[in-house]
């Protein structure tokens, strides 16, 4: 399986557990910061665990494209972070049935970070 597809799939994943687990999700996406600094701070793993996952695709992609630069980590931090924020914003409007219509977009935010957006679909 290829960089793209893996990428694909680990937004529908990432999505579908979101979509699963409503209760959960608003807890880390919206209540954190008010329950405090361990909740931060598992939030935060979670984070860089998603971070180095998309880090790594990059990688392969690189593999595939040598000419594509090396990117900072906090490049891939930024998407992510950008990322959960939209998805916070769907929980917090009651939309978290409807997470699954952000699949399309992911793989665009991730990719323009590729030197362009790729074509995902």
């Amino acid at each position: 399986m290829g960089w793209l597809q893996r990428l694909k799939n680990s937004h529908r994943a990432y999505l579908q557990f979101f979509v699963d687990n409503p209760l959960l999700t608003y807890a880390v996406l919206v209540e954190v910061h008010a329950a405090g600094p361990a909740a931060i701070e598992k939030r935060s793993r979670y984070h860089a665990q998603f971070v180095t996952f998309q880090r790594n695709l990059y990688q392969l992609h690189r593999k595939e494209e040598p000419s594509l630069p090396a990117l900072p980590r906090e490049a891939f931090a930024v998407v992510i972070a950008g990322i959960n924020e939209v998805v916070a914003q769907r929980m917090r409007e009651g939309r978290a049935a409807r997470l699954l219509e952000l699949e399309p977009l992911l793989p665009y935010l991730v990719t323009a970070i590729h030197g362009g957006v790729i074509k995902v679909m």
